[in-house]
């Protein structure tokens, strides 16, 4: 009987070290000694000087702690307290290096929805004084309904969004009144705009009517420009439309941009279009000069609208003048890079009348030192299956990248191959996090360990959500195009440790080179792990 042990171990053992991957090199990891887990539903981190700050949303309240990013040493847990009853958190957000905490409250008997906010105290990592009002609004405002993580508990949130200006020297904050009538097509929406200095002081507000009922408009962007202009990007449908699709070889809608401005009460409105290509993803940001950067992907068929034949680029100036306007259509090589034999099948049969990326939605914009432009976007969508039981199914594919210089002439355009899915887990450990130093940026995300040394031609194996990978980083130069890819971790074999409840989100970058990453490793216990690039 021990020989035939010995005889399973020996055909067993092989196996297991051929089916190991390399341990990861390129990273020096350090970690922290453990701390108590506090149990939440939502995590919001912020690296400030020394310090991570780590906000924590709990069924009974919220908490902050505070750590050190040289020791990672736990400095800090404050439980907040001293707040009204029955708030709604609408924000934390850091502003010129100040940390605050924004809420809503409903004062029923006067019928208004207000805004407050508490500054944290960098020092003792607790909130700072008590709640000032910020916002007060007659009536109610819409928000969406979420539960409160207490039993049966629900709650409206998001009531007010933020947006910083590219500068971070101007905040604006926005809500939606609630319509007085219910019908989508007699009812035109109120929107209340603010907007404040970094240290909170108001510039102006004011609330505007929009120039269409709900029904023809949607509202897809906003942005605050230096001077203190809003702008909002808005897709206009033509006649009874509802839903965008060509008809007759041309979109049934148009793209406006509404113009804002503190010292008028008048709207300035902006026309665009592509002509006959249909933009079904498109974000606003504001480059140099003050003028407006427009991207996103574009289709010219009615079959998957979600599908994206290319990337466009629209640079308007603030008197809504379009100075440039550009479209680059996907080669075939790039769609067909790291796909199965099936796809490329697929794909190569429709060349005469083009092929197209699934499912890509337009993720970031960024406006570089020289004024070119990169676009980042990403594979994602679900799928539902019912039978006897229903079942989700959340996919998050390719990274798709383009640098598009300051004439409109696109520079390079990278697919950044990546294969996640999670069945009935939300977003999980999928997806991925940006950064950008030094003319540089840095995707990470979670991957098969089998994907490190991945050929042009080989289709990513699938990183399961929740069954471990490794925490991996593309590295692409902006300048070149050169792309380069890393495992940072194993999230099996972290200092002999298994490590647990890792998202993109817990990821904090805190310079170049170097993330600090909160995760759960069992029995109650949270851990920091400090993962440096060796130079």
């Amino acid at each position: 009987m021990k020989n035939l042990i010995k005889t399973i171990l020996l055909m067993v053992f092989p196996f297991v070290v051929i089916a190991q991957s390399p341990v990861p090199k390129d990273f020096d990891i350090e970690i922290s000694r453990p701390y108590k887990v506090i149990d939440s539903y939502s995590r919001q981190y912020f690296n400030i000087g020394d310090n991570i700050f780590a906000f924590k949303h709990t069924k009974d309240g919220y908490v902050i702690q505070k750590f050190s990013t040289s020791t990672l040493k736990l400095e800090s847990t404050k439980n907040i307290t001293g707040l009204p009853d029955k708030i709604v958190v609408e924000s934390i957000r850091e502003i010129d290096d100040k940390l605050f905490f924004f809420y809503s409250l409903w004062d029923k008997k006067n019928e208004k929805e207000q805004l407050f906010y508490q500054e944290v105290n960098l020092a003792t990592g607790n909130l700072e004084g008590k709640g000032k009002l910020l916002i007060s609004v007659d009536g109610k405002v819409t928000g969406t309904i979420a539960g409160t993580g207490k039993l049966y508990g629900v709650q409206i949130v998001d009531k007010f969004k933020f947006y910083n200006s590219n500068d971070d020297s101007l905040l604006l904050i926005r809500y939606r009144k609630k319509p007085g009538k219910r019908n989508d097509a007699k009812s035109n929406d109120v929107i209340g705009f603010n907007v404040f200095t970094s240290n909170l002081t108001k510039v102006w507000s004011k609330e505007v009517r929009m120039p269409y009922t709900e029904k023809k408009m949607d509202n897809i962007d906003y942005h605050i420009d230096h001077k203190a202009n809003v702008y909002l990007l808005s897709m206009i449908y033509k006649g009874s439309a509802s839903s965008m699709e060509l008809v007759k070889g041309k979109p049934n809608y148009r793209i406006e941009v509404i113009k804002i401005s503190p010292d008028s009460d008048e709207v300035k409105i902006f026309q665009t279009s592509l002509g006959s290509k249909m933009i079904n993803s498109i974000s606003l940001y504001q480059g140099y000069e003050n003028d407006l950067i427009m991207g996103g992907y574009y289709t010219i068929s009615n079959k998957d609208i979600h599908d994206a034949r290319g990337i466009f680029y629209l640079r308007m100036d603030e008197n809504g003048i379009v100075k440039d306007k550009s479209t680059f259509e996907f080669p075939l090589d790039v769609l067909n890079q790291n796909e199965s034999n099936k796809t490329i099948r697929k794909n190569d049969k429709k060349s005469g009348e083009k092929a197209e990326f699934s499912n890509l939605s337009m993720m970031k914009i960024i406006v570089e030192d020289d004024g070119s432009v990169v676009l980042i976007g990403e594979q994602a969508y679900v799928v539902t299956t019912t039978g006897k039981t229903t079942s989700v199914t959340h996919y998050f594919n390719d990274i798709i990248v383009a640098k598009i210089d300051s004439d409109g002439e696109l520079v390079w355009l990278k697919k950044l191959p990546k294969k996640q899915h999670g069945r009935n887990t939300g977003k999980k450990d999928m997806s991925f996090r940006h950064f950008t130093y030094s003319g540089k940026h840095y995707f990470l995300y979670m991957d098969n360990a089998k994907n490190l040394n991945l050929g042009l031609k080989e289709e990513p194996a699938t990183h399961v959500a929740g069954l471990g990978g490794y925490l991996t980083q593309y590295e692409l130069d902006s300048r070149t195009g050169e792309l380069s890819k890393t495992h940072i971790l194993n999230a099996r074999e972290v200092k002999k440790m298994v490590i647990y409840q890792f998202a993109p989100e817990r990821i904090v970058n805190i310079s170049d080179g170097v993330y600090v990453i909160e995760v759960y490793k069992k029995n109650k216990q949270d851990i920091l792990i400090k993962a440096t690039h060796r130079q």
